[in-house]
C-alpha cells in the first residue's frame, strides 16, 4: 500500500446471507496478486458479508465436505478446531451427503470445524473476494 492510499474499511450488521452471483474465487487477502486460494465458490452459494475493504468484501461460507478431504479430525469438543486439508478440490456440498455442489476447497485453506454428521463435516471457510460478485450489496454499514 502507497504512503498515500488510505485504508478504508466498513464493517456490516449482520443480516440474511447473500449469494454469489457467478462463480468466485475467495482468497487469503484483499488482494488478487500474491493472494493464496482459499476455494472456488459457486454461482448461488450462501455467504456472510463481514467487513468491506476498497473492491474486496470479507465474507463466511458454511459447507459440507466428506471427511476423507481433511488430514486430521479433532474431537467437537477440542478448543481448537481448525482442519488440515489434505485433498486438493476436494468438492463443498450445501448439505451433508447428497447436497448441491457449492465449490472446490484448495489444501491452502485452514476451515474450522462446526459440526460432523457420519462422514460429513460442516467447515467454515473465511476469505476475501471482489466485492462485484455478490448478488447484492451489502447491507448499510454499522458504525464502529
Amino acid at each position: 500500500m502507497n504512503a498515500g492510499t488510505s485504508l478504508i474499511q466498513t464493517r456490516f450488521a449482520s443480516a440474511e446471507p447473500k449469494s454469489l452471483a457467478e462463480n468466485a474465487v475467495l482468497y487469503d487477502a484483499p488482494v488478487k496478486t500474491g493472494a493464496a486460494v482459499v476455494c472456488r465458490l459457486s454461482a448461488g452459494a450462501k455467504i456472510d458479508s463481514i467487513l468491506s475493504q476498497g473492491d474486496f468484501t470479507q465474507i463466511g461460507v458454511e459447507a459440507w465436505a466428506h471427511r476423507s478431504a481433511f488430514s486430521r479430525i479433532p474431537s467437537l469438543l477440542a478448543r481448537v478446531k481448525t482442519l488440515t486439508v489434505k485433498e486438493e478440490n476436494a468438492e463443498l456440498k450445501s448439505e451433508s451427503g447428497a447436497g448441491r455442489s457449492v465449490g472446490r476447497i484448495n489444501k491452502e485453506a485452514r476451515p474450522e470445524m462446526l459440526d460432523v454428521k457420519g462422514k460429513w463435516i460442516k467447515v467454515m471457510l473465511r476469505g476475501w473476494l471482489p466485492t462485484a460478485f455478490l448478488a447484492q450489496p451489502p447491507a448499510s454499514p454499522t458504525p464502529d
